[in-house]
């Protein structure tokens, strides 16, 4: 399920018509990346929830009360009771078919003034955020920050100027020659390529499930092709019929059941699955609230994602900040043998150099010198740093691929953090975690690249004596029937791929970014394109790239996986891998992919 632009002008819609110049009376710390506002607007109470969890980002009003799950009071939930609580919305808005919405709020301070400050919600899969900005578009804090290690782009820092995400370079769905656009797109796509998916990719607004209803509409299938369409007005008149509450502001919200599970929700009404039960809600905030109902209920684990989260970020701020210095040691390392030619230059120089100078001049090079010391405890200090700098270059790049090792390792366990589905998930993640600080983040936190091979040894022999847990894992099954084995940790990934797997199976992984191993059970057959690309679409899915459209996904026989050695769980190498492209926004059940 896509939380898409056009869902979020009908919340933008009923949020104005039941909100604006309502006073916001509480702030609910919800979870990790959850936070919830009690609004007293039209002499009643109204609950908002807003989420940048990456599983399921979204804004909409809640029927239920907001319940406190944390007691973790962030700096960014203080600055919302200063500058939201006890304020008045006095503006609710959103660019044009982007997932962006801005809450003006107004509040009188104890000194009589009134600050005016804007809680701006992107949701945006991975990248979504909720952001305070002050009136002079500082940002005073968010949800969730972003140095400029994580995106040089567009960092979001208190005190930094709020840039908002660039705009789409997508068609207007409503421009008059959109019918010339889409076929001019067309004809640099394959004819066998779904029609949804050029939508999709070009239009401005549409996620995957209005761009299939789009083509369901027009052609009478979801998964029509492009090679299907003898003219491009049925579409483009489809398409805009379908955006034209845009402009009304009457949505007709609705939902796809299976028994009393909610599988689809959109702002229109969806025809695009024939047979199927669909039922017309009151509004798209009841429709969200419905299709998330099961995640709500699993509510008690989230508070056990945010400290969990926190812990495993101050680790890694640690280890990025070690693998900088040990980037700048050897840097210096590099230039041993300049400062050894000067301890040098020194010594041959001694007659020449007075007492108090604080430089000398060899061929044609400054040497700085010491004034308070001798020449001859100049050169003694060029050395020593000679000495050290050399050393550098010896030890270094062993501490360095170490503290390499651990940030990939503790990336991978954030990953799964933000993956996993509930308490139990949780709970094995943190038990795994406290086990791999005790030994050493798998043997590298420590420095053990660079430990003697005996040492190493008995530290490895020593851990077999203790139990370590098995490693949670997911099994799913494909279309088709095969087995699908999904790592939901470090170990999770290792017994999935090395303990549960054979050697012709496939092993799946989003290509240069961390997430779970996946394992496609084929024994000796050989696995339909279908299968391939369910599999990989399950890998793109529980990977950091979630949520992120298309993204690359490398497959290979486990039996061209290989672990790390000496590496902290669940990291690997693999060789002979090939590589797929699929849509990881694409609604379940679908196997798209190129």
């Amino acid at each position: 399920m896509t939380f898409d632009a056009l869902t979020m002008h009908a919340v933008r819609d009923q949020l104005e018509t039941s909100l604006l110049s309502g006073l916001v009376e509480k702030v609910v710390p919800l979870a990790d990346l959850e936070v919830g506002l009690r609004i007293h607007s039209r002499h009643r109470d109204f609950n908002l929830l807003i989420s940048a969890d990456p599983q399921a980002a979204r804004v909409h009003l809640v029927e239920g009360t907001l319940r406190r799950l944390s007691d973790e009071v962030t700096p960014f939930h203080l600055l919302l009771r200063k500058y939201v609580r006890d304020g008045r919305i006095v503006a609710i808005s959103q660019p044009a078919l982007e997932r962006v919405m801005r809450l003006d709020v107004e509040k009188r301070q104890d000194d009589g003034s009134i600050t005016r400050s804007s809680l701006i919600i992107e949701i945006m899969g991975r990248h979504s955020n909720v952001i305070l900005v002050g009136v002079d578009g500082q940002i005073l804090d968010a949800i969730k920050r972003v140095p400029p290690s994580l995106s040089r782009l567009r960092p979001v820092l208190p005190h930094l100027l709020y840039s908002p995400p660039p705009p789409t370079d997508k068609l207007n769905p409503m421009s008059p020659i959109l019918g010339r656009q889409l076929a001019a797109a067309a004809r640099q796509s394959a004819p066998s390529s779904p029609l949804w998916r050029l939508l999709q990719e070009a239009v401005a607004g549409l996620g995957p499930l209005s761009a299939r209803e789009v083509a369901y509409r027009a052609l009478g299938d979801a998964a029509a092709q492009l090679s299907a369409i003898r003219s491009w007005e049925p579409v483009v008149e489809r398409l805009q019929e379908l955006l034209q509450p845009l402009e009304s502001r009457e949505w007709s919200p609705s939902v796809v059941l299976e028994g009393e599970t909610v599988l689809h929700y959109a702002p229109f009404p969806i025809t695009q699955f024939p047979g199927s039960r669909v039922e017309r809600v009151e509004s798209i905030s009841l429709a969200v609230e419905r299709a998330y109902a099961d995640r709500l209920r699993l509510r008690p684990g989230e508070a056990l994602r945010g400290p969990l989260r926190a812990s495993i970020e101050a680790r890694l701020e640690r280890v990025r900040r070690r693998e900088e210095s040990l980037r700048n040691a050897l840097a210096r390392g590099e230039k041993a043998e300049e400062l050894k030619l000067k301890g040098q230059a020194i010594l041959a120089s001694m007659s020449r150099i007075q007492p108090g100078d604080a430089e000398l001049m060899w061929e044609g090079q400054r040497i700085s010198l010491d004034p308070r010391l001798s020449p001859s405890d100049n050169a003694q200090r060029y050395f020593r740093d000679y000495a050290k700098a050399r050393d550098a270059v010896r030890e270094v790049p062993a501490l360095l691929e170490s503290a390499r090792l651990e940030r990939e390792y503790l990336e991978q366990m954030l990953t799964m953090a933000e993956l996993a589905d509930g308490e139990v998930e949780l709970r094995a993640l943190a038990r795994e975690l406290a086990e791999a600080s005790q030994e050493g983040s798998g043997g590298v936190a420590s420095g053990e690249g660079a430990r003697p091979k005996r040492e190493q040894k008995a530290r490895r022999d020593s851990r077999k004596k203790v139990e370590q847990p098995a490693g949670t894992f997911k099994r799913l099954t494909s279309s088709e029937g095969h087995t699908i084995l999904v790592g939901g940790s470090a170990r999770g990934n290792e017994r999935v791929t090395f303990d549960l797997a054979s050697g012709n199976d496939l092993w799946f992984h989003a290509r240069g970014v961390p997430g779970a191993h996946v394992i496609l059970k084929v024994g000796s057959n050989t696995p339909s394109e279908r299968a391939l690309l369910e599999a990989a679409r399950v890998a793109a899915l529980h990977s950091q790239a979630r949520g992120s459209g298309k993204v690359l996904v490398d497959y290979t026989p486990q039996r061209y996986v290989k672990k790390v050695k000496g590496g902290p769980h669940g990291l690997v190498t693999y060789s002979n891998e090939r590589t797929v492209r699929v849509d990881a926004t694409a609604e379940p059940g679908s196997a798209d992919g190129e």
